[in-house]
């Protein structure tokens, strides 16, 4: 098609020319530069567009990783860093390579200026990072400066390898020199303890050196000494399992500390800091009746398997005692013998557990105002019992309930409401919605309607299920003695953060059905030796409410979390280091880094050899530049010679018709 218009304006044009120089004038030298200026006028009006190819050159990537968190600035390397950037940019690289310089520490950026100000270093990360960037077929090095600490992310000795086509060389930053340490690796202790018990610290403690040494370690809660023991380590790493006594209720935030070597240079990891926290979940159990059942004992060893639950099994022919000083009640087949008990402790609105069955006094139970009442007869009824898969208020053990043995009491319907029903009975083999074992939710009481629960103790121990029997009982007592708090606001937070580290806690409010209540609206209150700091909301998502507190000072903090619409509140502490992580290593990692530079084909160096690495790059034959035949469209109007051709064909004309006298 471009073809046939160029041959139809070639033919305009010569049309044009002859008319005007050959019809009567038969001047063949204007005619053809009058039919050369009409062409390219044409030309340029139909602009044919003209394919032009040429080989374009592409200068291989080399990437410039610098470590810019603050362990650079703790080992006093800044000045270092800064000299080798500028060598890397005043050398030759940049005639050989595409340089890209990023600085890293916690992500990857843009190295715009150095500043050495992140609180955490992620070298996994960054090298992912320009993995993702780099997707060339060709091998890229990467010069990676950094003292190879990281205290976040995967373990990077291993996050790329040579089938990622790069290539690390570390330049490896701070004092190589091997000094004598001792310091504190880690700390295993339970977060969660009970007062007055005996919880194992495990410290691992681990030396640097190669003779034998004196040393002591010290435990501190708060400022108090709580633990001094001297130790000869004979093997460089120890493990030493110290018991603390949890003798007071609340958050703790220990120190371990192991003493300081002659010769130690670095002295900031000898110690370490845990938390934890104490809480009393003590139980004093009193089991009353006025009757004598096998059931009586089989609770009472039911409880003793909790080594926190104490049991007193009370007589009421024989004496009326103090219910105060016990956490839960069961009240065994009650009958007129507890009504100055009800009367006297107010028993209708405390927390209990009630067990009924033939012996009990329904005619008076009925009479005493609690949540649930039976119609009875003079007949004794067997109820079977199988289990209600909607109750959550809390989990049951995974009990085969339809095979236990029945539990007898007078034959009648239990009215209730406003309960939810844990178990179900069957009666005659057929399977009813009146309850069997009931749990109120306020105030906390629960009945199991039916004697004879021995019997599924001695059942489910034929059948391996006598763990899950004490279980259900444990529970049921668990339940009616926790405070309403403790059940109905959960907060999550850690109990140690480090200088500049986000703080993050997290609660979930649950409403009487203890489900997540979404219209609950928690604020959170913050102290610091007894002085308010500031009140804030929580955020609203998916799985409760959270808040991200920015870096606080160090400090003891103390917290409360309320919740407006229910007015239900919590607290709790947790402690802010004097220190950001980067400050509790100063020996560079040289061991992963080589691991790293290994893995990639690449080799380590140092601050006062990498002109050595600069010549190693440089090298002739190493990582050539790579050619492409780049195919480019230029339209024909682009070429401006064109135009000044028209116009010099036009100044010809005009100086021949000048010399011919035509003008």
């Amino acid at each position: 098609m471009m073809w046939v218009q160029l041959f139809l304006a070639f033919l305009v044009s010569s049309a044009l020319a002859a008319w005007q120089y050959l019809h009567k004038k038969n001047d063949y030298k204007l005619f053809i530069i009058r039919t050369l200026v009409y062409f390219l006028i044409l030309l340029l009006w139909i602009n044919p567009k003209i394919n032009k190819q040429h080989k374009q050159k592409f200068l291989p990537d080399l990437y410039i990783l610098t470590d810019q968190s603050q362990s650079i600035e703790y080992i006093h390397e800044t000045f270092r860093v800064k000299k080798i950037i500028q060598s890397l940019k005043k050398s030759d690289l940049e005639k050989k390579f595409h340089l890209h310089f990023l600085g890293f520490h916690s992500g990857l950026f843009p190295l715009d200026s150095l500043n050495f100000k992140g609180q955490r270093t992620d070298i996994a990360q960054a090298l992912q990072g320009i993995k993702e960037i780099y997707n060339q077929k060709n091998t890229a090095p990467v010069i990676l400066i950094s003292d190879g600490n990281a205290n976040q992310g995967q373990d990077y000795s291993f996050a790329i390898n040579k089938q990622d086509k790069l290539q690390v060389f570390p330049i490896i930053l701070g004092d190589t020199t091997h000094y004598e340490n001792i310091y504190i690796e880690r700390i295993n202790v339970n977060p969660i303890v009970f007062k007055g018990n005996k919880f194992p610290v495990e410290i691992f403690i681990n030396y640097d050196g190669n003779r034998k040494i004196n040393s002591n370690l010290k435990i501190y809660d708060g400022k108090k000494l709580v633990y001094h023991e001297n130790f000869h380590p004979e093997k460089n790493n120890l493990i030493k399992t110290v018991h603390l006594k949890a003798n007071t209720s609340g958050v703790h935030h220990y120190t371990a500390r192991v003493g300081t070597l002659k010769n130690e240079k670095n002295i900031i990891d000898n110690k370490k800091y845990f938390s934890l926290e104490v809480i009393d979940q003590s139980k004093k159990i009193a089991i009353i009746s006025s009757i004598i059942h096998p059931d009586i004992g089989a609770l009472n060893r039911i409880f003793q398997k909790n080594k926190y639950y104490q049991t007193d099994i009370i007589d009421l022919n024989k004496n009326h005692p103090n219910l105060s000083k016990y956490d839960a009640l069961v009240l065994y087949q009650p009958d007129k013998n507890f009504k100055q008990l009800f009367k006297q402790n107010k028993l209708s609105k405390s927390n209990w557990f009630i067990i009924t069955g033939p012996h009990t006094d329904w005619k008076w139970l009925n009479s005493e105002n609690l949540f649930f009442k039976k119609a009875i007869s003079t007949s004794i009824e067997e109820y079977f019992p199988w289990a209600n898969k909607d109750f959550n208020l809390f989990k049951l053990p995974e009990i085969s309930y339809e095979k236990l043995p029945p539990l007898r009491d007078f034959y009648g319907q239990l009215k209730y409401k406003n309960v939810q029903s844990a178990l179900f009975s069957k009666i005659k083999g057929i399977s009813t919605q009146q309850g069997l074992l009931l749990v109120n939710m306020q105030p906390k009481q629960v009945l199991l309607a039916g004697e004879n629960l021995w019997q599924w103790a001695l059942f489910a121990g034929k059948n391996h299920e006598k763990e899950k029997i004490t279980e259900l009982f444990q529970k049921i007592i668990q339940y009616i003695s926790l405070h309403k708090n403790f059940d109905k606001i959960q907060i999550q937070y850690k109990k140690t953060y480090y200088l500049g580290e986000a703080i993050d806690i997290s609660t979930v409010i649950l409403n009487e059905n203890l489900e997540n209540n979404p219209k609950a609206k928690p604020l959170i209150e913050i102290y610091a030796k007894n002085k308010f700091l500031k009140k804030l909301p929580f955020i609203q998502d998916e799985k409760g409410f959270h808040l991200n507190l920015k870096s606080l000072p160090p400090d003891e903090y103390f917290f409360k979390v309320r919740d407006k619409s229910t007015m239900i509140h919590t607290q709790g502490s947790f402690v802010v280091l004097d220190k950001s992580p980067e400050a509790y290593k100063s020996r560079p990692d040289v061991e992963a880094l080589e691991v790293l530079s290994k893995n990639t084909q690449g080799k380590i160096y140092f601050p006062e050899n990498y002109q050595k690495l600069i010549n190693n790059l440089l090298q002739k034959n190493k990582y050539p530049a790579h050619f492409k035949m780049i195919s480019k469209t230029i339209p024909l109007i682009d070429y401006r010679w064109l135009l000044f051709l028209i116009v010099l064909l036009l100044s010809t004309e005009w100086f021949l018709k000048k010399l011919q006298g035509q003008l």
